[in-house]
Parts: C-alpha cells; structure tokens; sequence
C-alpha cells in the first residue's frame, strides 16, 4: 500500500514541478494552469497525510498552495529556466530522497519475507 502510494506522490510531484517551470518561465500563463495546479498540492497534501497513517514520515517543503505565492517567490529569482528550474528540483531533493529510501526499504523487506 504505502509503496503505491509513494510512486503515485512522486508522479505527482513531477507534475507540480512542471507546472511551476513553466508559468515561471513564461511557457504558460498562471491562469491557464492555476486550478490544475491547486488540485496537485491539494492531491499532494492528501497523499502525504494517507502516507503518514500508514507510519511514514513525509515533509512537504512547498508552501506555494497557489500559482501566484510561487509568482512571488519566482520574481526574486535570477531569470531564466535555470535558476527557476535548479530552485525547484532544490525544493523537492529532500522528499526524493525520502522516497528513494522508503522504497528501497519496502523492496528489501519484501525480498527478506
């Protein structure tokens, strides 16, 4: 259970992280992409809360809950895709590596049974 939910989280994470590039550098418009984005974090929200009831610790480390709180943050950084794109992959490094582990720990405790 935990290991699907897990992979279902990163997938959607991706997708978040690709929305935030690409409003961020001007390949869409907020408008175009602020409800996909909102149901992502919410999405995502959710997923790390069912996660944690199974006993596994997720922080989430983005506290853009919409398009225009990372527009704000976005604007302070140097232009271009990859200052934005490097702060992003940054945001999200310590949760890939939690997921690295705890799927790594899944797949040996299921080879040890």
């Amino acid at each position: 259970m935990v290991v699907a939910l897990i992979e279902e989280l990163s997938t959607k994470i991706q997708q978040l992280q690709l929305i935030m590039i690409a409003v961020s550098t001007g390949e869409l418009k907020i408008h175009e992409k602020e409800k996909e984005y909102t149901l992502l974090y919410k999405d995502i929200a959710d997923l790390i809360e069912f996660i944690e009831e199974e006993g596994v610790y997720i922080e989430n480390p983005n506290n853009f809950k919409s398009l225009s709180d990372w527009r704000d943050r976005w604007s302070s950084l140097k232009s271009g895709y990859a200052s934005k794109a490097g702060y992003i992959h940054d945001l999200y490094t310590s949760v890939f590596n939690q997921i690295d582990i705890i799927s790594c720990q899944h797949y040996i405790k299921d080879k040890s049974q």
